[in-house]
């Protein structure tokens, strides 16, 4: 079941929730405009743990080994989906906003890196969500 604090955590990364942590959300260093490459590893390092959660509360402890035992596959909350449909369309329309190259560049990863995560999670079959990334990311490369 995913929880309601795993809900608000997305929500706050993507500016739709208050104050919930001492690290700086997504949104926040995107309306900063002090997007540097360190703040958006930072935010990153925060929003894939939350990925994780969310791919157990979805997915079970182990889900590649997890069996669906019926035909009907669990709700995805609307909110949730937005939230993270949210945060990767505040870090495109930065991405076509940037002044420099390696900005954009690094808009651009990172958007894709939350791509990456949310489809992993949906894919129910991916047990760690930081380990598919950093291997997709290799593949990438």
């Amino acid at each position: 079941m995913i929880t309601q604090d795993t809900i608000n955590r997305f929500r706050w990364h993507a500016g739709l929730e208050g104050s919930l942590l001492e690290e700086q959300s997504i949104s926040s260093i995107l309306e900063s405009k002090d997007i540097t490459k360190s703040s958006l590893r930072g935010a990153l390092t925060s929003i894939v743990p939350i990925f994780e959660v969310l791919n157990h509360e979805l997915n079970g402890m182990s889900p590649s080994g997890t069996i669906m035992i019926t035909d009907v596959p669990p709700e995805i909350p609307r909110e949730l989906a937005y939230a993270i449909a949210e945060i990767v369309r505040m870090l495109r329309d930065c991405e076509h906003e940037a002044v420099s190259d390696a900005e954009k560049n690094e808009l651009g990863l990172m958007a894709w890196r939350v791509e990456t995560a949310w489809l992993a999670v949906l894919a129910g079959d991916i047990d760690d969500i930081s380990e598919h990334l950093q291997e997709e990311e290799r593949g990438r490369s």
